[in-house]
């Protein structure tokens, strides 16, 4: 690089190293989309992989020729997602509180110090696409849900905690 540009640039030189040791070997593995095609047609198995667009700056769904699912369950939500909701959250819950003069009461997995805010009750349905894609994040759910259950001494979550640990 520096005989061609008459500088060194680590910036360049990290593009550089991704195609070479990335990219290439990616796209050179697309020969795949044919076969896998053909495998499917057939009625057998085509691997699963993300979907997308590498003219698009995905490269990282190469090498294509997989049965793509649409959402990437590692990728959702991304922060700036995360802190939209959680803004819409603490809206909702500003104007609850404005029109009923307090705060929804119920139970929830957060210490209030970290909090800073009541504690409300947060009702999860999965079912369908979310239940299916997103188990990674199902799981977590469920054990927090577990260890602030474990935390209460009252009946309802002792019976709570036996229904989940039942596979509620």
């Amino acid at each position: 690089m520096q005989k061609l540009l008459g500088k060194q640039n680590e910036e360049i030189c990290r593009v550089l190293e991704y195609t070479v040791n990335t990219l290439v070997p990616a796209l050179a593995a697309t020969k795949q989309e044919l076969d896998n095609c053909l495998n499917a047609l057939a009625g057998g198995f085509v691997p699963p992989g993300p979907s997308g667009a590498p003219t698009r700056g995905m490269a990282d769904i190469l090498p294509t020729g997989c049965n793509f699912y649409s959402v990437d369950p590692q990728a959702v939500p991304s922060r700036a997602a995360w802190q939209v909701g959680r803004s819409l959250a603490d809206a909702l819950l500003e104007r609850y509180r404005q029109e009923k003069g307090t705060y929804p009461g119920n139970v929830g997995i957060i210490p209030l110090e970290e909090l800073g805010r009541p504690l409300i009750d947060v009702t999860i349905r999965a079912s369908g696409m979310f239940r299916d894609a997103f188990l990674n994040v199902i799981h977590p759910y469920r054990s927090g849900l577990k260890k602030s259950i474990r935390g209460l001494c009252i009946t309802l979550g002792e019976h709570l905690l036996e229904a989940i640990e039942r596979g509620m």
